[in-house]
């Protein structure tokens, strides 16, 4: 379970390599397949090797500066430094590469094929498997009772290094769209996460909530064995509404929430690019951002990188849940209290209270689960075309809001200039009027209207009346339960901070 896992990291004291072995990619796809095997029978002993250069090499070598870094491109200087760790290769081809990276996590060896056969042969290693022109469940079917059952991997063939790595660091099971998935998904933990991508959106989350699992999309993840063990004590958020916050009289709230943070693998990439967090907006007002409690496992760097730069004081930047520990589709979970457990244990650790749903329709039942645990102050609802399915309507739930998104900014959908119309136009009487409340989905891939997401929101902002407040989701749940439902007072949800 992912709370376990991060409560155990939450106060861990860093303990980083005096010297990290940065391999400079090769265009070669064989080569990075051979050493992301590599790095991920190495990290099991210290996380050392990195593929390639990225923001959070930088980032450790910033936040510990005696760290050393050193370079190199060939294969065979990292295959001879870490000889002894390694039982021997398991050959692969296109074809049987997944099968290859799940065999080779439990037997510790490195992944070759023809082309980089010669630096296995070179270090003296021995083959110990082949998984080439084997059947499909071949893999599940030789060496099933040795799979990790807490982390299991959907990833495309295509993939010659992303998330390879991390599979075998955890000794997983590798697959894309097999026959044989339900078989593969029902032999994990209830509650545990599936890694990975395919083959598309729904049916990826689809798959794992049916199985009481949730999933965190991660084909593109890079370097994960190694990121996951850089760690150091986990922040906590930069901002809490203290919950005895006045609502106040004549205006409109609204709340701008940046969705798809279930995406672990673009909030340790491009999520930093200025379209989003380096956008030369944020600062500039008040925002929401989704992000999956995956990320303080997956990269610890990353996620207190996040919380120690958000905004805070008048201007604020506040995170939700994306969804749970992986997202899943509570219509179609089974389990839900189970995962309602689940979640609220992960939330404490990562300092979240207020829960982003998402689903393909409407579950009240579930729904009502979800915020029974008492970590859930509230809930955000995206269902439908847009996430805009139930178009701003408010239910209850144990006393707490279950807030629907009214409009979004996507391209297709509501534009700046219409949100600027309704916004300015709706109610104002937020101690009697649900209506007075709003939640905008800001999608994060929809280019259009001024240029980028964050872009949208300022010109969406810039044109609002003096009696809207743009506030973050935490201080329209407070608001909301204060005047409508079960006024908060556990102190121990929220820690009070000064506005």
């Amino acid at each position: 379970m992912l709370a376990c896992v991060l409560a155990a990291q939450s106060n861990t004291i860093a303990v980083i390599p005096p010297v990290v072995y940065g391999y400079n990619m090769s265009e070669n796809a064989s080569e990075r397949t051979l050493m992301a095997s590599l790095q991920g029978i190495v990290a099991r002993t210290s996380p050392e090797v990195h593929l390639g250069k990225s923001v959070w090499l930088d980032e450790l070598v910033r936040r510990f500066p005696e760290t050393k870094v050193e370079w190199s491109g060939d294969p065979a200087v990292f295959l001879k430094r870490y000889r002894s760790q390694f039982a021997g290769y398991v050959m692969f081809d296109e074809e049987s590469i997944n099968a290859a990276t799940s065999v080779a996590g439990v037997l510790g060896a490195v992944m070759v094929d023809a082309g980089t056969l010669h630096f296995a042969t070179a270090a003296g290693l021995v083959q110990v498997a082949d998984a080439r022109g084997k059947p499909r469940e071949w893999a599940y079917s030789n060496y099933g009772g040795r799979y990790n059952r807490d982390y299991v991997f959907v990833q495309a063939p295509q993939f010659a290094h992303q998330l390879r790595d991390f599979c075998i660091y955890k000794s997983g099971l590798m697959f894309y769209d097999d026959p044989s998935w339900a078989k593969y998904l029902a032999r994990q933990n209830p509650q545990s996460r599936v890694f990975g991508w395919g083959p598309d959106e729904t049916t990826f989350f689809s798959r794992a909530s049916k199985n009481n699992l949730m999933g965190v999309p991660a084909d593109w993840l890079s370097n994960a064995s190694v990121l996951c063990q850089w760690r150091e004590p986990f922040e906590k958020q930069g901002t809490h509404t203290p919950v005895d916050t006045k609502v106040e009289a004549g205006v409109h709230y609204v709340a701008f929430v940046l969705s798809d943070g279930d995406n672990v693998q673009w909030m340790v990439g491009g999520y930093l690019d200025k379209k989003f967090w380096g956008s030369p907006h944020r600062g500039a007002f008040t925002m929401n951002w989704d992000m999956s409690p995956s990320l303080a496992e997956i990269n610890p760097l990353g996620f207190n990188y996040l919380y120690r730069t958000a905004s805070r004081g008048k201007v604020k930047d506040y995170f939700v849940n994306a969804g749970g520990p992986g997202l899943m589709y509570p219509s179609e979970y089974p389990d839900i209290a189970a995962f309602a457990a689940a979640n609220g244990a992960a939330m404490a650790v990562v300092d979240q209270s207020v829960i982003s749903v998402l689903d393909n329709e409407y579950a009240a039942a579930k729904l009502e689960a979800i915020t029974a645990d008492p970590r859930v102050l509230g809930t955000m609802l995206k269902v439908g075309d847009a996430y805009k399915g139930r178009k701003g309507e408010i239910a209850w739930f144990n006393g707490k809001p279950c807030v629907s998104v009214r409009y979004t900014l996507w391209d297709r959908f509501d534009t700046p200039e219409l949100l600027i119309r309704d916004i300015n136009a709706s109610p104002r009487d937020p101690m009697k009027d649900q209506k007075s409340y709003s939640i905008v989905n800001v999608h994060p891939w929809s280019t259009g209207f001024s240029g980028d997401p964050l872009t949208n929101v300022k010109q969406v902002v810039d044109g609002l009346d003096p009696n809207v407040r743009v506030v973050t989701v935490e201080e329209m749940m407070i608001h909301l339960r204060k005047h409508f439902g079960a006024p908060v007072t556990d102190s121990a949800v929220l820690k009070s901070t000064p506005k």
